[in-house]
């Protein structure tokens, strides 16, 4: 039996050699491998997430936006005592206000309005943009159907109304209205304007 000859023993130790040190190689570039795709998976995961939280923040701060925008429209609408010269007497009422640069029509409005004989609501189908003069009509022999309140009257420029201040008897304790929305609002003077819950 021949052994062959040191160069053909050298060769194949090399060759074995180069076959184990493949195998390790080929092992290590597949745990590499691995590894990669563990980490693009993560990367990938952690990705999908970030953009969920960054969509999630968006659309929150979009409706704050929206919240914030329907809030100051409905701000716009606002209501107090006044006084108006008629000859040599005054004539007693509410002015109502809905001006703003962007005012729109609110409906279903009711302002509970306080005076010194009682506690009493005017109620409106629609306010539309502007400002307009409710005569209270309470205690006087002319008032129509018992009727409270005379009709909203548009207030026009140069028309003098005098707003009545620091007078504890007579305030404006609530109003409600509903916006293009059906969004149901609220002020008062302890908490302003604010969304009435469903």
């Amino acid at each position: 039996m021949e052994l062959g000859t040191l160069g053909e023993w050298a060769g194949a130790v090399a060759s074995a050699v180069g076959v184990l040190i493949s195998i390790v190689a080929f092992k290590r570039s597949k745990s590499a491998e691995d590894a990669a795709e563990r980490a693009n998976m993560q990367t990938a995961a952690l990705e999908k997430q970030r953009d969920e939280r960054e969509e999630e923040w968006r659309e929150e701060l979009r409706r704050k936006e929206e919240e914030s925008e329907l809030k100051r429209v409905a701000g716009s609408v606002h209501a107090y005592w006044a006084t108006r010269k008629n000859g040599d007497s005054s004539v007693w009422g509410v002015v109502v206000a809905n001006t703003d640069t962007y005012a729109v029509a609110f409906h279903n409005v009711k302002i509970n309005a306080r005076s010194r004989v009682e506690k009493d609501s005017i109620e409106l189908e629609l306010l539309p943009p502007g400002k307009f003069f409710i005569e209270s009509l309470a205690g006087k022999s002319q008032s129509v159907e018992n009727k409270d309140w005379g009709f909203a009257a548009s207030v026009e420029s140069g028309q003098q109304y005098e707003p009545v201040l620091n007078a504890k008897l007579f305030s404006i304790e609530r109003i409600e209205f509903q916006d293009r929305l059906n969004v149901s609002w609220c002020w008062t003077p302890e908490q302003g304007v604010h969304r009435l819950s469903v």
